[in-house]
């Protein structure tokens, strides 16, 4: 078997000019500036989707984490025997004993006599701070809506997005921006 040298230059006789001396046009310089832009406009695109991703991935497990809490409560609530129609101060068996229920088994505090028709700020951040995990107590405004009766919404400050509990239903729900 016989290998056959490689010309590192090609000559173009017609022209007399070496192939290997003329340099690059601008209009190739032009194409591989487009090409590299592109290139770096896809990375940062990504990039940006990667942390977008990982935002709404801690969003979602906050509001999880709200929701499982929630849950957990309305269990207790039932397993200790209660039906609609009993508001309960202070959860029996429930964290601390210390959590208020709404008259259908729902958490609507850790103070007071409030049912969910007074939710304020402050009794939309006691649900907050007793239910979710240890992670997510900090970093997110708290806020209720007096017109709709029984909505405490928690918007996170370094994301986009905001987490909802609807306390008559005892829904959370989750709006990622």
């Amino acid at each position: 078997m016989r290998s056959l040298p490689l010309k590192a230059c090609a000559s173009n006789k017609s022209a007399d000019v070496n192939l290997c001396q003329r340099g690059i046009s601008s209009i190739e310089l032009i194409i591989v500036v487009a090409l590299v832009t592109v290139a770096l406009g896809v990375l940062a695109s990504k990039r940006h989707f990667a942390h977008q991703a990982r935002a709404d991935e801690a969003l979602f497990s906050a509001a999880a984490s709200l929701a499982t809490g929630v849950l957990f409560a309305h269990q207790q609530w039932q397993r200790n025997g209660h039906t609609d129609g009993d508001d309960v101060d202070d959860l029996e068996g429930f964290r601390l004993n210390h959590l208020n229920m709404t008259f259908n088994g729902w958490p609507r505090s850790t103070s007071g006599e409030e049912n969910h028709a007074s939710m304020t700020r402050d009794t939309c951040a006691e649900i907050w701070q007793e239910l979710v995990d240890d992670r997510w107590k900090e970093g997110f405004i708290t806020t209720a809506e007096v017109g709709n009766l029984g909505l405490c919404r928690f918007t996170p400050i370094n994301m986009e997005g905001v987490v909802e509990y609807d306390v008559r239903r005892g829904r959370v729900k989750l709006t990622v921006g």
